[in-house]
């Protein structure tokens, strides 16, 4: 029987299981080096990230499979390493037929931005995987916060995979990140494109200017238990500097990346920043509160309402 604070973290992020047989061998999982999760924020551009890593030909990541909340809702045959690395797989492969990172979706193609990297692995590996693992950043933060249930799963998960564990960290300006989240919540993203106008909701705004502030707190104790293990990735750089941050990021996989690898991935990543923030209207208090509730927070140090 589930519990109540275990179902109320996992009803929106559990994924269903996907049936049939498995997409690779217990020997192709076996070769797997990394498990790697996300940590974060909604709307930080880390499904960006995930789909640029799901198209390297060593690495499977999967979309918001939620893979403790998804363990925490399997019964217990399916809790072990092969399972849980099949169904990342299954989802990743989805994404690239008919998800996000597929090139023939209408919905994607209607969509703001298309995540498919022309040309590169997005759903598929070369010989095996290095790395497998899922971008599902609020979810990990929330789960790894939970002592009771979140932490607890967590070293289950791994003492299973048998695997390193490594994190990836998605910052964007908290302005501009706090303010998609509004946009997303109240479902106005294209009616904001369409009009060119603000929305004015004090009260919505106050609510993700909290939620956003806990996350942070969250990452900044995960931060200081697993420093090694995180690598922390700016959007702002994702943008600037796209080959020298993909490039930073297989390192830290421990992944080699051709020239050809990179220059597809480079291809995708936004040409300058989405300012969201000039979407919403921004009480002078609630922008001084937020500024210094960044100044709070070493991994925030220096964005501003005025900055990238």
């Amino acid at each position: 029987m589930k519990s109540k604070q275990s179902t109320s973290v996992t009803r929106r992020c559990w994924y269903r299981i996907q049936g049939g047989p498995p997409l690779a061998t217990p020997k192709v999982y076996d070769r797997v080096q990394t498990l790697l999760m996300f940590i974060g924020y909604p709307r930080s551009g880390h499904t960006l990230v995930g789909s640029l890593i799901d198209a390297h030909p060593n690495a499977i990541i999967a979309n918001e499979l939620d893979i403790i909340g998804s363990w925490l809702e399997w019964n217990e045959d399916n809790r072990n390493k092969y399972f849980l690395f099949d169904q990342l797989y299954k989802n990743s492969h989805e994404q690239a037929i008919k998800g996000y990172r597929s090139r023939f979706n209408e919905y994607v193609m209607q969509q703001l931005f298309n995540y498919s990297v022309f040309r590169q692995w997005q759903g598929k590996f070369k010989d095996a995987p290095k790395v497998i693992g899922d971008k599902h950043g609020p979810a990990t933060t929330l789960w790894l916060t939970m002592r009771i249930y979140g932490r607890p799963t967590f070293e289950q998960i791994k003492a299973k995979v048998n695997a390193k564990v490594k994190f990836i960290h998605v910052i964007r300006n908290p302005f501009d990140n706090i303010s998609t989240m509004l946009i997303r919540t109240k479902k106005l993203r294209h009616d904001i494109e369409r009009s060119k106008g603000k929305i004015n909701d004090t009260e919505s705004l106050e609510f993700e200017i909290l939620r956003y502030f806990n996350l942070a707190a969250g990452n900044e104790v995960l931060i200081e238990k697993w420093r090694e293990n995180i690598l922390e990735i700016h959007s702002k750089d994702l943008i600037s500097k796209p080959r020298d941050t993909i490039r930073r990021v297989c390192n830290f996989l421990d992944l080699t990346c051709s020239k050809q690898y990179l220059d597809d991935c480079a291809s995708i990543v936004y040409k300058k920043p989405s300012k969201t923030r000039f979407r919403v209207l921004w009480t002078d208090k609630q922008k001084q509160r937020t500024l210094q509730a960044i100044r709070r927070f070493a991994f925030l140090k220096g964005y501003t309402f005025e900055s990238l």
